[in-house]
């Protein structure tokens, strides 16, 4: 598993429940950051025990970094319960990461 998909795995199936209960649809949203080769880059990343400032200066002290934001399709619940739909949300954020 890349380090991108077991961060991912923290997608919260409670934060779905509000938009099942008013069969509200959300849509599948995948950010992530490039470097000036164009790699992917955790410069920017603000995970675990890092610091706000930490993360700040990493981002700061890299050359060409560069925000990619992806949108996929909006979805609604369809009769899954919350577990199910994040399953399947987080299975959609890490294929639009990968394109």
């Amino acid at each position: 598993m890349a380090l991108h998909e077991s961060i991912l795995s923290k997608l919260r199936a409670n934060l779905l429940q509000a938009a099942i209960a008013v069969h509200a649809p959300i849509q599948p949203i995948a950010l992530q950051f490039l470097d000036a080769q164009g790699q992917q880059s955790f410069a920017p990343c603000y995970i675990g025990d890092d610091t706000l400032l930490g993360s700040l200066w990493r981002t700061l002290c890299s050359d060409g970094i560069q925000a990619v934001v992806s949108f996929g399709a909006p979805q609604t619940a369809d009769g899954r319960d919350r577990r199910t739909w994040a399953a399947a949300v987080r299975e959609d954020i890490i294929a639009l990461r990968k394109r």
